[in-house]
């Protein structure tokens, strides 16, 4: 989770530098919450619905306790060396980022603050935050 709330206009992302190909589920979850890191409570992972998060997989993207099916399968593409991030616009639209090329608009209407996350899980083992940019 990143310390700070997400900037507008600033791109918020990782690296993936190692990936286990032996298991077969490959999703990836990024997204932002809505709590402080200081006040919130990760759960062990964010696959399921949490109210104080918005989470993009492959198949879904969890919105504050609600789940939308949506095609998001460019993350089942991630392999070591690739980036992927997240960043809100002036019209509190949240955009998705998949090496440095702009996938689309993922949710409208996001609260401030609000704080970038990555979910380590399965395929994905190793991440590097690097440092936020403005948004291509």
């Amino acid at each position: 989770m990143s310390c700070d709330p997400m900037l507008t206009g600033m791109l918020y992302q990782v690296q993936i530098n190692e990936v286990d190909n032996s298991n077969s589920y490959s999703y990836t979850f990024l997204g932002m919450v809505t709590k402080s890191p200081d006040t919130f409570t990760l759960p062990n992972t964010f696959f399921s619905p949490h109210p104080a998060a918005l989470c993009v997989t492959p198949v879904c993207v969890c919105i504050f306790g609600d789940t939308k099916r949506e095609e998001w399968s460019v993350l089942d593409e991630l392999a070591a060396g690739s980036k992927v991030g997240l960043a809100v616009d002036t019209d509190r639209s949240l955009h998705l980022y998949v090496d440095g090329k702009h996938q689309g608009v993922v949710a409208p209407d996001i609260p401030t603050p609000c704080y970038f996350m990555f979910d380590l899980y399965s395929r994905c083992t190793k991440v590097t935050a690097l440092p936020v940019t403005s948004v291509p």
